[in-house]
Parts: C-alpha cells; structure tokens; sequence
C-alpha cells in the first residue's frame, strides 16, 4: 500500500525552541558500499549524529560521519582515516557544538592503533591522535594493537576514552586515557586483572571519577569463561574497586554501562545460555559499591545480544541488540524496555529476511528511542546504516525507505504565515489525509480530515511561535 507521510515546521513569530513534535521513522542509508553506524546521539537541533565505518573493501575502511535532522534525513556526513583502515566506534557532542570520536585507524602494515578525532559542527576534522610508534609503547595504543571503544567529554573540557590494547605478550589490557581539551594526553592508566580484560563502555560518575564495564578472561588459556568486569575509579583514573560479576560468556562481549539515579550502577550486555548453547541478553544491577543486587536474562530459543543501554526518564531501562529468536528472520534489531526491577514491559523488533543489527539506543527529548545499527535487509545486499525512531512505546512506521532529502512531500505556502496557509501534498491518489499540528512541547493543537491534494490552515487563535505539522495517509502511516 502506498503512504503518504512527512512533517515539517512553519513560523509565525521567532521564538526559542525547547522540544520537539512527536516522530517516528525507519530509514537505511546507502553511500555506495557497505556501512554501519556503531552509535547514535541526539544533538541540539532535534536531529542525529551517527559514526560507524564505509567498507569498500579488503584493507578499504573508513570512519563514517554522519549528520541528519529530525526526520532522519542526511545533512552532511564525512569519511575520515588513514588510506588504509579505520573505524569509528563512539561518538559524542562537544560543549563547542562539536564532535569527539574514538576507534581505531591502520598504518601502511596494518598496524592498528587507538585513534581519537575532533570535528567541527558540521564534521569537518580540527584534529586527530593516535600512537606514532608500533615498537616502543605509547600511550594511543601501547606496544600492539589498540582500539577505542567510547569516548567522553569531561567537565575541563578535556576528554576520556577507554581503550584496549595488545600488549607484548598478546594479553589484552585495558587502558584508559585522558587528555586535554586539544587531545594531548594528561595521563594513561592499564587495568589489567587476572588473565586479561576488555573495556568497552565509559561513563563520568557524579563523584567526577569513571565507571567503566567489560569483560575479563578468567584463565591462561584464552578461552572461555569470560567474566562481567565493573572497575570504578577516581577523577584521575586510579582504581578504587573491582568487581567480577559473574560468569558471561563463551566470548568476550561488549557490556554497556551507566549510573542509575540511585547511585548504583546498570549493565547490559549477554550471557551463554548452557540450556540452548546459545547467547541471552544479561542484564544486571548494582548497588554503589558494584554489589550485585539484581540479574535478569531476556531471550528466547536462538540467541540474543545486548549492545547498548540507559536508564529511562521512568527509572526503568531501555536496552537494544540483535535477537535471531523473534522478528522476520534471520538476525533481527533487537528493542527491549524494562521496568526499575529488570521486568520485561515490552520488546520490538525492526528488520527483515535478512540479518538486521541494533548497536547504540538513546532515549530522545520527546520520551522516544534512538536506534543506529546495520541492516541487510533492505538497500543493497552488502548492508547500510540502518537508524530507527520510535515513540515511548517502541512503536515506528512498517515501512522504510531511503529517504531523498530532494523530495518534499509537503509543503507550506506561505511560511512564515499571518493569517493562513495552504498545505499543498504530493500525493497523486488524492486520497483521505489527516492533518494534525503541534506546538513545540508535542501538544496535538489541531487535527482535521482533508482530501485531495490541498489544505488550507487558518491561523486563528496560535499564539506566535513555531509549530510542526504532520500528515498521514488513510491507513495512518506517518513519519
């Protein structure tokens, strides 16, 4: 069935922009070969910064970029790296309305370092770090390989990432960095427990130190088990405690971390499941000392990943990955809400035949979730970015398109309006339409049933100010 769907904003009189209209939207984004975005951020101006990587080949990656406004449509994105591989693994906003990203980047051997890049607003590079040397250690990257997980600004306006690297005797360690606000490095610190760790999540706590969760190898033989590994430290990066949580899994995997509004702490990530020698999605709470007081284990017959999670405006959380147990076949992208005690309220998935995967969730300003990841469902068959917007209730449109930012399905004449406008629609079936505006809090203000290609708003009684107007089809279908 075809649908008809957009919103836009009109003005009446400048005022200041505090929230946003309630959207919903699919989209995959194809730039010629095969993409992934690794994580995603709400920015300032309601639309979305994604960074993953451009794989055009063997030995051919790059950082991928990538700006959109609110309505998931593409405003700029940038590739950036060495001629040889690099790859973008978190993404952050700035206090200069900027961008810090951490990954990894090669030389002309291969050599992987731990890579830290700084971007303007609109993502052009202002500067980049990484270690100079594969021999002698440094801090970006040690003496082998490196590659940064996340990243965060801190309060001085410099930044931490947490980070691993190969060390001489092939164990992985830890480590974590922090520079200056132009990226020169203030101190380094290795976290290396029993047989090896991996750090994969970051988060300033309230106490200005750092919580920092992943996975720690518990024997010498580098195989399984793999621990659940939470080290708290102070503000310069020395370890004040660490807890070995419990068993997780047959592979290190990535935990997600954040501190919860009681001062404990939430992680999400996955843990192997002896009954179905498959993969479940771990979930697990601690008090503010990394005591465990809560687990809980999501899945179903095949298996589950956790990737990415937070605590909720409702004191619950919101968790995403990938499942293979649900959804429309293949691996699909994975959206779990829970209440405060870990309980399942509802669960979504997105995606197709093919495999589909959730990396990063943020909740939005409008009480909504955030979803970047990759599908090979739809697009090309190799895979793009594939970014989601729901409602509170995880809900988003059953269609999805690659959006054309050249094809404005509505618009607005004139605008900015006095005493009326006409709303003229694209839309060649001429069909039933509803119109509904809202103001700037997300209050549905007007609701009217049009059909045929126009409509005609009268101001009337709108205070002055900027408003979104949303239109959808028969069938209710919007974007």
């Amino acid at each position: 069935m075809k649908f008809l769907a957009y919103s836009l904003f009109f003005l009446f009189l400048t005022c200041r922009i505090n929230a946003q209209a309630p959207i919903a939207f699919e989209r995959y984004y194809d730039f010629g070969a095969t993409e992934e975005g690794y994580c995603v951020q709400q920015t300032a101006d309601h639309g979305y910064i994604i960074a993953g990587r451009q794989t055009l080949g063997v030995g051919f990656e790059k950082m991928l970029l990538q700006k959109t406004d609110s309505i998931g449509q593409t405003q700029w994105s940038k590739l950036i790296g060495s001629p040889y591989e690099s790859q973008a693994n978190s993404v952050r906003k700035t206090f200069d309305h900027g961008y810090i990203i951490t990954g990894f980047t090669t030389d002309v051997n291969y050599t992987q370092y731990v890579y830290l890049v700084k971007t303007d607003s609109i993502g052009d590079t202002l500067w980049t770090k990484r270690n100079i040397s594969p021999i002698t250690p440094q801090p970006f990257g040690g003496s082998g390989n490196g590659y940064g997980y996340d990243v965060i600004q801190t309060s001085d306006s410099g930044f931490v990432v947490v980070a691993n690297i190969t060390d001489f005797d092939t164990v992985r360690i830890a480590i974590l960095i922090k520079t200056n606000a132009n990226g020169d490095t203030l101190w380094t610190k290795k976290m290396r427990r029993l047989y090896g760790g991996l750090a994969t999540s970051i988060k300033q706590t309230t106490d200005s130190g750092f919580i920092i969760s992943g996975a720690v190898l518990m024997n010498n033989s580098q195989s399984p088990p793999w621990g659940v590994y939470l080290i708290k430290t102070d503000a310069v990066g020395d370890t004040l405690w660490t807890r070995i949580l419990t068993p997780s899994s047959a592979n290190p995997c990535e935990y997600s971390v954040c501190q919860t509004s009681d001062g404990g702490y939430f992680l999400a990530g996955q843990i192997y499941n002896f009954n179905n020698s498959s993969d479940d999605i771990y979930i697990l709470k601690t008090d503010a000392l990394g005591d465990t007081l809560w687990t809980k284990k999501i899945g179903g017959t095949g298996y589950e990943w956790g990737t990415s999670a937070q605590q909720t405006l409702d004191g619950g959380y919101i968790i995403t990955g990938t499942t293979s147990s649900y959804g429309a076949g293949g691996e699909d992208v994975y959206l779990v809400k829970t209440n405060n005690s870990g309980n399942v309220t509802w669960s979504k998935t997105f995606g197709g035949v093919n495999n589909d995967v959730g990396d990063c969730v943020e909740q939005t300003s409008d009480h909504g979730y955030i979803i970047s990841g990759f599908t090979a469902s739809f697009g090309i068959q190799s895979g793009d970015i594939y970014l989601i917007k729901t409602d509170s209730l995880g809900n988003a449109p059953t269609s999805i398109n690659e959006i054309n930012s050249e094809k404005n399905l509505i618009s607005v004449f004139p605008n900015p309006i006095s005493a009326s406008a006409k709303i003229l629609v694209n839309d060649n079936n001429n069909s039933e339409h509803t119109f509904s505006l809202y103001d700037f809090s997300g209050r549905e203000i007007r609701n009217e049933k049009f059909s045929g290609s126009s409509f005609v708003l009268n101001r009337n009684d709108l205070s002055a100010g900027i408003y979104f107007c949303v239109v959808r089809n028969a069938g209710g279908n919007f974007i």
